[in-house]
């Protein structure tokens, strides 16, 4: 009987151990399906916690105008997945690209009644609404940093730092990371973020930052120098030199170094599309030059005001300066004047000018540097000519030919076709000789009206010496010849002076060569600079 029993067992075990071990196996893939799911669904809430980790340091950086150094690509398997936005404060932060799906949505949007920004969430289909602490406050995005899981098949959202947890959707398996949606930063300046809830905002780049700031630097060198020679300058002053500022190889300017000592550098900009003229004219209100501010070429002049006053612009008075200020990433124009603060620079629409290295704010309409001056063009129209210091090379001519050395002598007369004066000279004669000096120097508006004043200014001489045999005798200036003349130069006055010097030459004991030469050298600048001519005198009595 008990081997009956047994047997029976034994076939009841064989008959049901195929339903055993397929039971098994479903069971096992269920266990394992549910732990990818979890795997899946860990990763996904950490992939979005960090996502909003990121998310917060980057708006952090926006309320603190901090600026972004730094953008370097993730690439999993040769695809860019995200990317590493680095700070100039030395935060860094990596941001994910976010994908479609059904995880509750976490964004921040801007109070616009004092500019800051507060998190956000959106479940569903459903609107954006703000993430609010027990007592109901909106929740800065740059104060509590927001935490998302998984649990019991709900999404759960803590707002201190997972004390508490409050149930916000289901996790239907169909979940995507829903932060970022997109971040532009083709432009060299900004980088342009968008959630997923639609919300963008921008942070600008070192880049931008620091290119406008050097472009308000040469703003208010302009502004100097427009002080300087509104207030200072006169036709006195002369250009000793002129050379061009350069910035990346274009042209943005002029340094002009005048004959005092003094620089000025002008900034005329570089492919500048618009134009902010400051100008200086008379207020009859308060008796007093002042300061004006134009918005484009046919914008309205207004009078540059500070703390409700017009700003005066008289030789003590301060200058203003223009800045830049960061609003929601996006840099305006201000202008400041002594302590107090930056204002905007405002359109006539009053709108703030956004700031732009294509726009140029300036006190001159135009720079010109012509051959013989630099005209510079205010902001009114006004014209400042200087004239530049100028001496070019004095010409020299024979004004009386060679003689004998007495007034009643026969002249002698130049042979073309053989390059010396006739008939010549004999041995042991004096000869004598005049050169004009005509000295093309305007480096001053008054004339020289005697002739020592002229030479000590100009630095002109006269030196001879024979070359062939002979000796140079004298070299006297003939004073009652010495003459001033004017000259306009694009309506400026100047003059040019005619000097006359004698040569006498002492002809040798015995000429030896058929022709006698004589070198005359004309001096200038304290000799710095000379030039020659030649005097070739035929000898008679060498055959």
């Amino acid at each position: 009987m008990k081997k009956s029993i047994h047997k029976i067992f034994i076939y009841i075990l064989l008959a049901v151990a195929p339903l055993i071990c397929s039971s098994c196996v479903d069971l096992s893939d269920k266990i394992l399906a549910l732990l990818n799911r979890v795997t899946e669904a860990e990763g996904l809430v950490h992939a979005t916690n960090t996502t909003i980790n990121a998310l917060y340091t980057t708006i952090k950086a926006l309320e603190q105008n901090d600026h972004i150094n730094g953008i370097d690509e993730i690439k999993e398997n040769g695809v860019v997945v995200g990317y590493v936005i680095s700070f100039t404060s030395g935060y860094y932060v990596n941001v994910y690209n976010g994908q479609d799906g059904t995880t509750p949505i976490v964004g921040i949007q801007q109070n616009t009644s004092n500019g800051f920004y507060y998190w956000t969430i959106q479940k569903g289909t459903s609107s954006p609404t703000w993430m609010t602490n027990s007592f109901g406050q909106r929740i800065r995005a740059t104060g509590t940093i927001p935490k998302l899981k998984i649990e019991g098949g709900y999404w759960w959202v803590s707002y201190d730092e997972g004390g508490s947890w409050q149930r916000l959707s289901e996790a239907t398996g169909e979940e995507g990371s829903s932060v970022f949606k997109d971040i532009d930063y083709s432009d060299p300046y900004f980088v342009k973020f968008t959630l997923f809830d639609g919300t963008s905002f921008r942070i600008p780049t070192q880049r931008g930052f620091e290119e406008l700031t050097a472009y308000c630097e040469n703003i208010n060198t302009n502004i100097d120098a427009c002080m300087d020679i509104f207030n200072t300058i006169d036709t006195t002053l002369m250009v000793e030199s002129v050379s061009e500022l350069t910035e990346n190889g274009e042209l943005v300017g002029y340094s002009i170094k005048l004959k005092s000592g003094k620089v000025y550098k002008l900034y005329s900009g570089r492919n500048c599309t618009e134009k902010i003229l400051l100008g200086i004219k008379y207020n009859p209100d308060v008796s007093a030059n002042c300061w004006t501010i134009k918005v484009g070429e046919t914008g309205t002049e207004n009078w540059l005001m500070s703390g409700g006053k017009v700003l005066t612009a008289q030789p003590e008075d301060l200058k203003p300066s223009i800045g830049i200020r960061d609003s929601s990433g996006v840099y305006y124009f201000t202008i400041k004047y002594g302590n107090n603060e930056p204002q905007w620079i405002l359109d006539d629409l009053g709108h703030p000018v956004r700031a732009n290295i294509n726009i140029m704010i300036s006190p001159f309409k135009s720079i010109e540097i012509l051959e013989y001056t630099v005209v510079i063009t205010m902001a009114k129209g006004d014209k400042v000519t200087l004239v530049k210091v100028r001496r070019g090379t004095p010409s020299m001519s024979l004004s009386i030919a060679p003689r004998k050395n007495h007034p009643d002598s026969a002249l002698m007369t130049f042979d073309v076709a053989n390059g010396y004066y006739i008939p010549g000279i004999v041995e042991n004669e004096d000869y004598f000789f005049e050169i004009k000096v005509r000295d093309t120097l305007y480096n001053h508006s008054d004339a020289f009206l005697k002739y020592d004043l002229y030479k000590n200014e100009s630095g002109l001489s006269i030196t001879a010496f024979a070359v062939d045999n002979g000796y140079i005798k004298n070299i006297a200036p003939d004073l009652a010849k010495f003459d001033v003349y004017t000259v306009n130069i694009e309506g400026v006055q100047r003059f040019y002076y005619d000097s006359f010097f004698g040569i006498t030459y002492h002809s040798g004991p015995k000429d030896t060569v058929r022709h006698s030469r004589i070198a005359v050298f004309l001096n200038w600048n304290g000799e710095t600079n000379s030039s020659m001519k030649v005097i070739e005198l035929k000898n008679q009595n060498v055959k």
